[in-house]
């Protein structure tokens, strides 16, 4: 079968300037072996958020490999092991994604620190405003399919997100200090596409 190459997105340069002090995946499932104090190893499960600082050029990390290096990893881990295994997987992170190839529901935090008061309507659409779409409660079928098909158009990882709304707060003279968080909720993997910045412009 003949299949066209998937273009490598995230490793495509980034014109907002801005650092993403953690990007990767959350609440990630996976069986582990415990090296135990006896000698023996001990069979779990650990629940993984497994993250990188992505540098200001860069438009987004590679969360595919997270999981690839994690299933690689076949010796029990000590903590040390489990912290270079991290920053390997930081090293060796490949692009799997497509456009429109699965969804995702994104659920979106910011929190503020504020030199005078702020409307909190105002804090809502301007997160709002950087989504992929208006979100609606109801919605008729041709109206789902309008949503749906706008949400298409406009594609944005949780990298994007962030950025797009951390540039906002940096514009606003209003805020001091925020942080924003991104987590998108995946539709075919059992874990979450996170991503977070914080800046406290008292600091700069």
């Amino acid at each position: 079968m003949h299949t066209s190459p998937i273009p490598d997105i995230q490793s495509s340069p980034d014109s907002r300037n801005l650092i993403i002090d953690k990007v990767g995946i959350k609440d990630l499932r996976h069986p582990i072996r415990l090296a135990e104090r006896s000698g023996g190893v001990q069979p779990s499960v650990g629940l993984f958020t497994m993250a990188v600082q992505l540098p200001a050029h860069l438009k987004g990390t590679h969360m595919s490999r997270f999981v690839t290096l994690l299933q690689e990893q076949q010796a029990p881990l000590s903590p040390d092991e489990f912290e270079r295994l991290v920053r390997k997987m930081a090293d060796r992170l490949k692009e799997i994604s497509q456009f429109g190839a699965h969804n995702q529901r994104s659920h979106a935090t910011v929190r503020v620190a504020l030199a005078e008061p702020v409307w909190i309507e105002e804090l809502i659409e301007l997160v709002e405003q950087q989504a992929l779409c208006e979100l609606y409660g109801l919605l008729r079928r041709p109206d789902e399919k309008h949503v749906t098909e706008r949400a298409y158009e406009n594609p944005k990882f949780v990298e994007d997100m962030v950025r797009d709304v951390a540039a906002r707060l940096n514009a606003d003279a209003r805020i001091l200090a925020y942080s924003v968080e991104s987590e998108n909720f995946e539709s075919i993997h059992n874990h979450s596409a996170y991503a977070l910045i914080e800046h406290d412009k008292r600091r700069a």
